[in-house]
């Protein structure tokens, strides 16, 4: 019953933050002659206003009851919500007999404006602390951008093998999709995940980690619950794990979830270090965007293209380079985009996939010096097509999936000393012809295709009757 009625303060506890500032602020601006009406409903709102403070406080002592808050924290709140409270009811109370102590209506009019100010202010501060507990210390100040990306600076300086697995990796995702419920400050379930020992210990409801049958440790079938489900973590209106990081976990629970081994010591060390390069922090990863930066592109240039359905924006709020994408103009032909042409020094993505285009689009391509991706999935792109790459210098990546593509087109790529990635599956390139290129290029990573996820004992089928019209 207690924990029923705790439920109830995140629900209940904006009303009084809502209603209060309100009544404050009417009665600020009762002291205005144009607003002198407001202030005969001041008293009623002051009057709800406490009634709701009452009710969080009540709830609020109840969800405290449970546990699971950094106790330093709940304390403060705590009291700043009885003081709150008591506040609310004075002023309710004796307002009237406060006011009637001056005689000057001006006077009376400055005393109901800063009897609102220390109420105003506890009402910042329970707010201030409750969304602490929520949301962790630095909700207000941290970056929503510093926090996406905290996960992906994970500690691979030097060779991989020697990176920590719990501390340099499994730690870090921790860190940004777990410790706002289940860390230092907030413990959901009487769990802590900061620390080895806590996580070791589990929570309320007993052991999080199964080293026998990873797939069944709690750590990691909540996170794979669907996202609907109420056990769900993190929840759904919080940021979720990547599937790369989701591999990273089950790999080191069915390693035993060990707190003290280095990647060189796991027995999936290979697979593990290739679900860790797709988190590699950007900084560590080739940039795309050139050191220097270039003059803004012609507006007339940019208004043709999106004037024939392109989509042109820019790679960040601090350059001119641009990024454009054909996903709106599938039927553009070869010599339309001659309409690229005034753009090329800022070019930096081009996006042609699933569209018209074929060999006679290169003339144009190779005159697009700046540029570092490039996509022609699924179009009419040849081997003759491709003799003409090797102007782009710079070109760090190409997608060729689904061309016509052969293993002598893939040689015509060598020459590209920039490129490091290929997509080139549901081509008709053999493995003989990427043993060759990759003999002359072993820096270049291909990608051709043909996954298979081995199946596990542990995998499940489930079945849901089809929804009746």
């Amino acid at each position: 019953m207690t924990e029923m009625i705790g439920r109830l303060h995140p629900l209940l506890v904006h009303l009084p933050i809502g209603i209060l500032l309100l009544a404050a602020a009417f009665e600020l601006l009762a002291y205005f002659k144009p607003f002198r009406k407001l202030k005969t409903s001041v008293r009623t709102m002051i009057l709800f206003g406490a009634l709701a403070s009452t009710l969080s406080v009540v709830t609020g002592l109840s969800l405290a009851a449970g546990g699971g808050y950094d106790e330093r924290l709940i304390g403060v709140h705590k009291n700043a919500g009885i003081i709150t409270t008591i506040f609310a009811w004075i002023i309710f109370f004796a307002r009237d007999s406060i006011i009637t102590l001056f005689k000057q209506k001006k006077k009376r009019r400055l005393v109901r404006v800063f009897l609102f100010i220390p109420l105003a202010v506890l009402v910042g501060l329970t707010g201030h602390m409750g969304g602490s507990l929520t949301h962790g210390e630095d909700y207000l100040s941290g970056s929503s951008q510093a926090a996406e990306q905290k996960a992906l600076r994970l500690s691979l300086q030097g060779d991989p093998d020697s990176a920590r697995v719990y501390a340099d990796i499994i730690a870090p995702i921790l860190d940004t999709r777990c410790y706002s419920c289940h860390g230092p400050t907030k413990q959901k379930g009487q769990l802590r995940l900061d620390q080895p020992r806590f996580i070791a210990s589990g929570g309320k409801h007993g052991e999080v980690v199964d080293a026998l049958q990873p797939d069944s440790s709690e750590l990691y079938r909540r996170l794979v619950l669907p996202l609907e489900d109420d056990h769900h973590m993190p929840p759904n209106e919080k940021s979720q794990l990547a599937s790369a990081e989701l591999a990273l976990i089950h790999s080191w629970l069915a390693e035993g979830a060990p707190f003290d081994k280095r990647i060189s010591e796991l027995h999936t060390a290979s697979s593990f270090k290739r679900y860790l390069q797709v988190l590699v922090a950007p900084s560590q990863q080739q940039r795309i965007l050139p050191a220097q930066d270039v003059e803004p592109a012609i507006e007339s240039a940019v208004a043709a293209l999106t004037s024939q359905g392109v989509v042109v924006i820019p790679l960040g709020d601090s350059t001119h380079y641009l990024s454009v994408s054909y996903v709106n103009a599938r039927t553009v032909t070869d010599d339309q985009l001659a309409l690229l042409l005034p753009i090329k020094d800022q070019l930096l993505s081009l996006d042609l996939g699933r569209t018209a285009v074929g060999n006679g689009a290169m003339p144009y391509l190779a005159k697009l010096p700046a540029l570092t991706q490039l996509n022609l999935q699924h179009t009419q792109i040849a081997d003759a097509g491709l003799t003409g790459i090797h102007a782009l210098s710079r070109l760090q990546l190409i997608n060729l999936v689904g061309t016509n593509m052969t293993d002598a087109g893939l040689q015509e790529l060598i020459p590209l000393k920039s490129l490091r990635k290929v997509y080139c599956y549901g081509t008709r390139v053999t493995k003989s012809g990427v043993a060759r290129l990759l003999a002359l290029r072993p820096e270049i990573a291909i990608d051709t295709g043909g996954y298979h996820l081995p199946v596990r004992v542990t995998d499940t089928l489930e079945y849901k009757a089809a929804k009746k019209e």
